[in-house]
């Protein structure tokens, strides 16, 4: 009390000092101004504050006390209300502040707590993040204003919706309780709390709760009821999020009878949702909830009435009918006539959905409960639920099959319908009732009002097209309806029936193998046919004609669907049999056509080809128009042409030929290819070059000047065709087969040796025509002719190209081994040894017999060109393996022999010689003379050279004494006369 009245003193003293500050002048000084701000800021007079700051301020020179002054200033301003201008002076005391961690932080502080009142969230936070860091940094954490920044920051962060790092904040503020006042910490207590939930940190919540109930501090906490039930409620939504709905329904009862009115409401909804929804864990009704709310059922009736009703409801959904009329009877003592509205309908939907009586008089007992309840539930005053209530009527009226009540109930509210819902069953009412009485129609006319998409209306519209034959329409739907599965059996084959009875059998069939009778099998062969496949369809279509009880129209139309389906399976043979009994059997259909027309083709399929003309010469006498006509004729003449009677094909078709019309020039053109096949090229020559002039012949004529030009290049007429090519290139330059024209011609040119012409051509394939299926084959020529013209490099351009652009392809066709050729031709190589080379690679080496074989020969070659380097190389290497082998002795004596040439080439004579036996005994061994006469005078030769007179002797005389005859023997006696001599 006494404090009181020394603040009143101070504000009264302040107050005095404002009235005469601008009448008397005095002058004070700093540190007394300074002394006197401070006694106000304590006092909370902050219009003082503002005062003896602005003195302060007001000096011009600059003062030690202007920082404080600036800060003092600041907050007392936001303390008066002055937002703007508290922002105003704090914004400028930042360069004043910065050597002051203390006043730094509360300039920092105020700041955010301006920007904050602002709502400007955004910028206040860094303010109140820097002011907690500029005291933790000094070391001065224990001053008011950090504990109040970090306070602030999480208020902050909840506005802005972070609120993880908002619990951050609190969890401080709740760990250091003393550093606050009473009220802020009990508010920050439940913001705690609650934010752990809102942050998606349940288990928090929980470690916190668990912690303050073991130090017996929930009980006895020193907060207002309000929050300690707030904090229960938190904790309770912490369980439910964590799973542990037992423990979090006993918190929310709790709250509800215990806790205060205003948080009583929540608390019974949440309990309600928590045990509606686990009640596996929970195992209590959902009523026990309500039956506990006792402060709720006195203060608000009404409330209580609404969740009775709300259970009543899901009790509904949970098709547990019986409890939620008796939860409805519960909510009728304090029930509005809203509540009591909608608990008559739903009373009279379950009597209709639990009677034991009929469907059409469980509809009547439905609408009497409406009835007898209208008045006492006010449907005309108070029109809450007045339209589903109608809805209700209409509907009921048509189930028990009323259907004039029905469709005039309906119309007395139809047009004034605002509710969708409602408007809907009525619209559907309405048309089916319309339907019913057979006025198609309106019935139409109700659906198209509102064009509802829903499948049972447009099953309904179905059948309204079906009854008014626009069967196209109808069709459309029932597809579309049969693919969800909407249709039941009898809806499917009622749909069923009025395709097939429009004439739409193929096309709209597919889910007819869900339906079950005496038609399924047929239905679902016709609905595996049109997905086309064939197997599944045929084995159907013979299910449903061995039936004896099926459809005998239907019965023969499956022979038709059977044969066809044979047809495409490539079993000809029942094709044919099943085709012609249908034709048979069918009298005046417009499938016999296409049923003698396959026919026909299975007969020549079989080789058949009387039956298949039988057939085809029917379809020609049953067509039906000139596109049947003109289909059967080409028809027959194919099948004349494939059993090789080429004239009558070609006299068919000689009487069409003279149209002049698309038909008569296709008849023309197959005749020329006819007399291709009967090999008189000369008419089929006449006969392309005659439709090849004619104008309106189109792509025909085209054709045509190309055919000849193929006709003589196939028959190696390489100059005709040639010239033929040329003039069809001049007359079609954009032509279909101009490609292939430009490579047939430059082959032509090629072959009759116009080489510099054809490679012209070949090139403008190359550069032009990216995509021609010539290109490659063009490339391969052009290399031909570049090698064959030593243009070596030119050719190796083209094979670098080839390799890049088509890869494996072009590996394989080994133009990988034809560039390396290019290669080495393009360097100057030998071509006998490249080409020996290759070959011995493609072989193997030396890793191979045959690759030995070819190797053999190549070092032969070396010796002769000469490169004995790599003749003495490769012979060594083959000789060592050759050696070795008992069926390569002959290929080892032939090296050997060369070896022994290079060996005398060096004068390395002795060895020369020995090498030289060596091959003789090979040659001895593999029964080549001609290698052991050679060797054995190659040997003496050597050795005479050498000097080794003796050993000269003895070689030439076994090899007289082996091959007297032989030429060797002859001159290898100089050297036995020498040694004589």
């Amino acid at each position: 009390m006494k404090k009181l009245k020394k603040i009143e003193k101070k504000i009264v003293f302040g107050a005095l000092f404002c009235v005469f500050t601008g009448a008397v002048s005095f002058a004070q000084s700093e540190s007394s101004l300074a002394f006197q701000m401070q006694n106000a800021y304590d006092s909370g007079f902050y219009p003082g504050v503002v005062l003896y700051a602005d003195q302060i301020l007001s000096s011009e020179s600059k003062s030690v006390y202007e920082a404080k002054a600036m800060v003092f200033k600041g907050e007392s301003l936001f303390k008066m209300g002055r937002i703007k201008d508290s922002l105003e002076i704090l914004s400028a005391a930042e360069k004043s502040t910065k050597n002051s961690p203390e006043l730094n932080s509360a300039r920092c502080f105020w700041t955010g707590r301006g920007l904050f009142e602002l709502n400007k969230n955004d910028a206040a936070l860094p303010y109140f993040y820097k002011s907690a860091e500029i005291l933790k940094n000094a070391g001065l954490e224990k001053k008011s204003v950090y504990s109040q920044a970090i306070l602030y920051s999480g208020k902050t962060l909840v506005r802005l919706k972070k609120f993880e790092t908002a619990t951050e904040c609190f969890e401080y503020v709740v760990q250091n309780g003393k550093n606050f006042s009473s009220g802020e910490y009990e508010e920050t207590c439940v913001n705690f709390f609650e934010n752990c939930v809102r942050a998606g940190n349940p288990k928090k919540c929980e470690e916190y709760f668990i912690q303050l109930e073991k130090l017996g501090q929930i009980e006895e906490i020193d907060f207002s009821q309000e929050a300690k039930y707030r904090i229960l409620l938190a904790y309770g939504q912490a369980l439910e999020n964590l799973g542990k709905f037992s423990d979090c329904y006993d918190c929310y009862v709790k709250v509800l009878t215990e806790g205060p009115s205003s948080l009583a409401a929540l608390a019974m909804q949440k309990a309600y949702l928590v045990s509606s929804a686990h009640q596996n864990q929970i195992k209590k009704d959902p009523a026990e909830v309500i039956e506990k709310a006792e402060l709720l059922k006195k203060e608000k009736p009404e409330l209580v009435s609404e969740f009775w009703t709300r259970l009543a409801i899901d009790a509904f959904n949970s098709k547990k009918y019986e409890k939620s009329l008796s939860y409805f009877k519960n909510a009728e003592k304090n029930n509005s006539v809203q509540l009591k509205q909608l608990a008559l309908l739903y009373s009279a939907e379950i009597n209709l959905l639990t009677s034991k009586e009929d469907l059409k008089t469980a509809a009547k007992n439905s609408l009497e409960i409406i009835n007898s309840g209208w008045n006492e539930c006010c449907f005309e005053k108070e029109k809450f639920y007045y339209s589903d209530a109608i809805a209700a009527k209409t509907r009921y009226f048509g189930l028990s099959e009323d259907w004039e009540n029905s469709l005039k109930t309906a119309q007395s509210q139809v047009l004034n319908e605002n509710s969708s819902a409602a408007k809907k069953t009525l619209v559907y009412w309405a048309a089916l009732s319309e339907y019913s009485l057979k006025n198609y129609e309106g019935a139409l006319n109700f659906l198209n009002s509102e064009n509802y998409s829903d499948d049972e209306f447009l099953f309904l519209k179905a059948r309204i097209f079906a009854k008014m034959g626009k069967s196209s329409d109808a069709d459309s739907i029932f597809y579309a309806l049969a693919k969800k599965g909407f249709l039941d059996n009898d809806g499917r084959l009622d749909y069923i029936r009025t395709l097939l009875n429009a004439g739409h059998l193929v096309s709209t069939v597919e889910q007819a193998e869900n339906a079950h009778g005496s038609e399924s099998d047929y239905m679902k062969a016709l609905a595996l046919f049109n997905q086309k496949n064939w197997p599944e369809a045929e084995k159907y279509f013979e299910k449903s004609i061995s039936d004896k009880k099926f459809d005998s129209k239907y019965s023969n139309l499956a022979k038709f669907y059977l044969g066809y389906s044979q047809y495409q399976l490539g079993k000809y043979k029942h094709a044919l049999e099943n085709l012609e009994s249908f034709v048979k059997n069918s009298g005046e259909n417009a499938l016999n056509f296409q049923a003698l027309a396959i026919a026909a083709k299975c007969a020549a399929q079989i080789q058949n080809y009387p039956e298949a003309e039988k057939n085809a010469r029917n379809a020609l006498a049953s067509s039906k128009n000139q596109e049947q006509k003109n289909e059967s004729v080409l028809l027959l003449a194919g099948i004349y042409s494939d059993s090789k009677k080429y004239d009558e094909a070609i006299k068919l078709l000689k009487s069409y030929s003279s149209e002049k019309n698309s038909f008569g020039f296709e008849c023309r053109y197959l005749m020329a290819q006819f007399f291709v096949q009967n090999k008189n090229f000369a008419q089929a020559d006449r006969t392309y070059s005659e439709l090849s002039e004619e104008k309106n012949a189109g792509l025909l004529a085209e054709e045509s000047a190309f055919r000849r030009g193929e006709l003589f290049y196939v028959n190696e007429n390489y100059e005709k065709s040639a010239q033929l090519f040329e003039s069809y290139l001049k007359k079609y330059q954009s032509g279909k087969f101009y490609p292939a024209a430009l490579y047939f011609e430059a082959d032509s040119l090629l072959k009759i040796g116009r080489t510099e012409k054809a490679s012209l051509y070949f090139m403008e394939i190359v550069e032009k025509s990216e995509n021609s299926s010539y290109k490659y084959d063009s490339e391969k020529k052009l290399i031909e002719i570049y090698r064959s013209q030593k243009k070596y490099s030119q050719a190796l351009k083209i094979a670098d190209k080839m390799l890049l652009e088509y890869g494996n392809q072009a590996e394989k066709d080994g133009v990988s081994s034809l560039k390396r050729e290019l290669q080495a031709l393009n360097s100057g190589a030998d071509k006998e040894i490249f080409e020996k080379e290759q070959e011995y690679e493609s072989a193997g080496g030396s890793k191979t017999k045959n690759g030995r074989k070819i190797g053999t020969e190549l070092a032969k070659i070396y010796f002769e060109k000469p490169q004995q380097k790599k003749a003495e190389n490769l012979a060594w290497e083959l000789f060592d393996i050759q050696k070795n082998n008992c069926d390569e002795i002959e290929l080892a004596g032939k090296n050997a022999v060369l070896l022994a040439d290079i060996l005398r080439s060096q004068n390395k004579n002795a060895e020369s010689a020995n090498m030289f036996l060596a091959a003789a005994e090979f040659g001895r061994k593999c029964g080549n003379s001609e290698i052991a006469e050679r060797s054995l005078y190659g040997a003496a030769e050597a050795f005479d050279a050498a000097g080794k007179k003796a050993d000269a002797l003895s070689t030439a005389r076994t090899l007289i004494n082996l091959y007297p005859k032989s030429q060797y023997a002859a001159d290898v006696q100089r050297i036995v006369n020498l040694k004589e001599n």
